[in-house]
């Protein structure tokens, strides 16, 4: 707009200059024709001119719309992103405490089961104490009997009798 009204400016003052230049020299009818075909030829030259920096308006625009479109893309692709940053977060979250909770279960289990193991052991261990306690009981029930017997007692009915045998 503003380049359109600066050509005519500029091609009317070029059109004043040539016409009082030859005002003073004089001139004829086919100047005035060329004058007037010099200035619609440069009317159409300014009007192409217009033209071109239209179109190269329109693809400075169009170059702006893709840009703006890559813009959004990319504001897309960092959304993208940060959402896989977030949930690849929340899932290593997720599995960590899922092993830990894997941990802990297998912990308590052992600990569990050595319990119930060391319960069994106790329970073997006072059998194995009561049965000894036996055994040795009738150890030092034979023992006495055969203090008896080197005493010079004879083995006999009674006194086995008398031992509790």
């Amino acid at each position: 707009m503003y380049l359109c009204d600066m050509k005519n400016v500029i091609c009317t003052f070029i059109c004043i200059f040539s016409i009082s230049t030859l005002a003073q020299n004089g001139f004829t009818q086919a100047d005035r024709e060329n004058i007037i075909r010099i200035q619609v030829q440069m009317q159409e030259g300014f009007k192409r001119s217009d033209e071109k920096f239209e179109m190269m308006q329109t693809q400075i625009n169009e170059i702006r719309l893709q840009i703006d479109d890559t813009r959004k893309q990319i504001d897309d692709t960092r959304k993208q992103i940060d959402d896989f940053k977030t949930t690849s977060t929340t899932m290593i979250l997720i599995l960590s405490t899922s092993v830990l909770a894997g941990f802990i279960s297998i912990f308590g289990l052992i600990l569990w089961d050595r319990r119930t193991y060391v319960a069994k052991v106790n329970e073997e261990q006072s059998q194995i104490v009561i049965t000894l306690k036996s055994q040795q009981e009738k150890i030092s029930l034979y023992e006495r009997i055969f203090k008896e017997v080197s005493s010079g007692k004879p083995l006999t009915p009674e006194l086995l009798h008398q031992f509790g045998i």
